[in-house]
């Protein structure tokens, strides 16, 4: 399982009044609620004022399990150019 982050930037299916979000990937992502509601839990404990704080969305991503290995593709042709 991996995280990224994306600072500063909304997606079109995430709520747009969030600064970005946190997406996992891996096959972990296909607990759904049972992994992403207390990775939000933790989070918010974790960071400095998290209690009043904007919500940051923490989800799956997108591509899933495949997220990696197109991302890993992507960057290797970029390198190769």
């Amino acid at each position: 399982m991996a995280a990224s982050g994306a600072p500063e930037r909304t997606a079109p299916d995430h709520d747009k009044t969030a600064l970005g979000w946190i997406d996992f990937e891996g096959g972990l992502v296909e607990m759904g609620p049972l992994l992403f509601d207390p990775l939000h839990v933790a989070f918010v404990q974790h960071i400095e004022g998290g209690k009043y704080r904007p919500k940051t969305p923490i989800v799956p991503a997108e591509l899933g399990e495949r997220a990696g290995a197109v991302g890993a593709a992507v960057l290797a042709r970029e390198l190769l150019r």
